[in-house]
């Protein structure tokens, strides 16, 4: 059959020979290795079914051999040891000891309906997303998942694997390829190790290496990851080993509105004032239009945490008579999100001085009087308008591609879309009035 199924322990390769399944073995570890993986493809095997223990700790080993195969497989630059990996998924949480004698043609069923790697290693790294997750969350998973789904040479195993993943996190494929050709330049300017041969004379043999205890063996523990915005600390998303790549295009807009806001907190009001101006410009839909796309500015308009924590707690301070913001701020914020909006508010003059630690003192004081009179013409308000409008602007083209992919998923359902159409239309008056508003504004700033 040229298929080999690769179990975890000795106990379950014996129950299941015993059973009558020939061509499964086991790997005696928490993980496969690259040597076992050679000694079985290409010359036994054609096709991997790895069918380890359908607990936590099982997924974890599941996920790691994944890795391996993968390490391996582009590795191979011959193409030897091209193999179709898939994963056996036992119901009900059981070893395949278990399941084998409870039900041996049961095992036959699962071996021969074992699910793709792409559609596993989908739904055990999203299963951990929470109900909503940021672009940011969503992008940690795709970044993790991408090396495991563009590892076979296949284009069009690849094409319908980045489908898959791009239906399931709502993010176009465009910019999954983008993400993957990003990371493969990363990997291709890493530099290999060389390859050292041992130099043996015939009368000098090596001593046996005691063997490995495998009991003993842990993973190691995944390093915490500290993004850098502009020096600021920020703590990570909240998804699952979150990608040390996580693109950060959107979080230096953020970074200035929320320093806009917490300096200048009346300023929460013109915005809205403007957005509220900008669904007049659409009579008939007036209405619909501040319930969707120009409603008051919100948490949903920021992808970081952080910032979507800062601004809520903002909106309460603005809410409530009794207590000054900044005081409001300093005894409901937790610490760390109190450094930030500190941080956020001191003045640039004197987080220039910091920076520069009391050198070149003298010439810092004249750049920056300079830079004070070519900014002196302009109103700080506009700016503040323009920068949270192109903010608003990215939340709505976010919820626009939401869309179009929910409509894919009622549409292969049979379902009714004309809700989501009508949402759809309304988000895309809403971005047409903010273009223009901006072209308007941007006359300010020639």
């Amino acid at each position: 059959q040229e298929t080999v199924v690769i179990v975890e322990g000795y106990v379950d390769a014996i129950t299941a020979q015993q059973a009558g399944f020939q061509q499964v073995v086991a790997q005696m570890g928490t993980a496969l290795t690259e040597t076992q993986l050679k000694l079985i493809a290409p010359r036994w095997a054609k096709k991997i079914i790895l069918a380890l223990d359908s607990d936590a700790a099982g997924q974890n080993a599941t996920m790691r051999s994944l890795e391996v195969a993968r390490q391996t497989l582009e590795a191979d630059w011959a193409g030897r040891l091209s193999v179709d990996v898939r994963i056996l998924q036992i119901p009900g949480a059981k070893d395949p000891d278990d399941l084998i004698r409870e039900s041996p043609e049961r095992w036959g069923e699962l071996i021969a309906n074992a699910t793709p790697v792409s559609d596993y290693v989908i739904e055990v790294e999203t299963a951990h997303l929470p109900p909503n997750p940021t672009l940011l969350e969503r992008e940690a998973v795709a970044r993790r998942l991408l090396p495991i789904l563009r590892a076979s040479q296949n284009d069009l195993y690849l094409q319908d694997n980045l489908q898959k993943l791009a239906q399931r996190l709502r993010i176009n494929e465009r910019t999954l390829l983008e993400w993957s050709h990003e990371q493969r330049q990363e990997e291709a300017r890493k530099p290999r190790p060389p390859v050292l041969t041992p130099v043996i004379r015939n009368d000098d043999v090596p001593p046996e290496a005691p063997p490995i205890n495998y009991d003993s063996l842990t993973p190691p523990d995944d390093v915490a990851y500290e993004p850098d915005f502009s020096d600021l600390v920020l703590t990570p998303p909240t998804a699952k080993k979150a990608s040390p790549k996580i693109a950060q295009r959107e979080i230096p807009l953020e970074v200035h509105c929320v320093r806009l806001l917490l300096r200048q907190p009346d300023w929460f009001y013109l915005i809205n004032r403007k957005f509220r101006e900008l669904a007049r410009n659409a009579p008939r839909d007036t209405a619909l239009l501040e319930q969707t796309g120009l409603g008051e500015l919100d948490v949903e308009d920021f992808q970081h945490h952080d910032f979507r924590a800062l601004i809520q707690m903002f909106k309460q301070a603005l809410s409530q008579d009794e207590l000054e913001i900044e005081v409001f701020l300093r005894e409901n914020l937790e610490s760390p999100l109190f450094d930030l909006a500190t941080r956020l508010v001191i003045e640039e003059s004197q987080y220039a001085q910091q920076r520069l630690q009391g050198r070149m003192e003298g010439d810092r004081v004249n750049q920056w009087k300079n830079f004070e009179r070519r900014i002196a013409v302009l109103d700080g308000s506009t700016e503040f308008i323009d920068k949270m409008l192109r903010l608003r602007q990215q939340r709505l083209q976010r919820d626009c591609q939401e869309l179009e992919f929910l409509q894919r998923e009622i549409l292969a359902s049979g379902d009714d879309v004309s809700v989501y159409l009508q949402h759809f239309a309304l988000i895309t008056r809403a971005l047409n009035l903010i273009q223009r508003e901006l072209q308007r504004l941007s006359k300010h700033f020639i």
